[in-house]
């Protein structure tokens, strides 16, 4: 979940005091996190809200959605959003007080992008301006930061080793322009008499419904 740590914060936050305002919450946790990053974290943080709060209610609650599967998730927003995540690693590289913290909201973005891929080029025609074998060296490598320098993180992936954790990213992307389609039903004329005799069965006049 993107901002995770910073919903929880405000969230307990809140629970003392219903009458703080939100926005200076987030004035204070941002730097607090981010260190030399917390300005342009504040940006994507803007931009991520305006991004959902786009989207038609007709959607309803987006909470129960697969990350990948929500709305605002185009193209467009994955453009913008690495833009931002290039100032932001730049700002925070040397920064090891606040880098793991950067670096867990930049994976969440990069893992929904890589399992959105083949969608994407689907939709443009075209090669995306990223590689996508790096993008996954790039987010196993964080991934195995994160499992090494925070025990917490671990826990949150489950019984999963790293390795295990990369095939099912490879595996969900190679699926997912297939998740919203229905699954086909064959559909076979009916013959009396049958007997269970399979050879009696016309299976060359059957037909697929795809809109089943």
């Amino acid at each position: 979940s993107s901002f995770y740590t910073l919903k929880c914060w405000a969230g307990w936050k809140l629970m003392q005091d219903p009458q703080q305002n939100l926005n200076k919450l987030v004035d204070v946790f941002m730097p607090a996190y981010y260190g030399n990053a917390a300005k342009e974290m504040r940006n994507y943080y803007e931009f991520l809200e305006d991004s959902i709060a786009k989207v038609p209610a007709s959607y309803n609650n987006m909470a129960g959605m697969k990350t990948s599967q929500r709305p605002y998730l185009t193209l467009n927003f994955f453009t913008k959003a690495k833009s931002f995540f290039d100032k932001i690693e730049m700002l925070s590289a040397l920064d090891k007080t606040h880098s793991l913290n950067v670096i867990q909201e930049k994976v969440i973005v990069d893992i929904a992008l890589y399992i959105m891929w083949e969608k994407f080029v689907l939709e443009s025609n075209k090669n995306l301006p990223w590689d996508k074998d790096s993008l996954l060296q790039d987010i196993e490598r964080k991934l195995g930061l994160l499992i090494d320098k925070r025990p917490e993180f671990s826990k949150l992936l489950g019984s999963a080793s790293l390795q295990e954790r990369i095939v099912d990213l490879q595996q969900k992307s190679e699926a997912f322009i297939y998740m919203d389609n229905p699954v086909p039903k064959l559909t076979v004329p009916y013959i009396e008499k049958v007997n269970a005799n399979l050879e009696k069965v016309p299976w060359e006049k059957a037909a697929v419904d795809r809109k089943s």
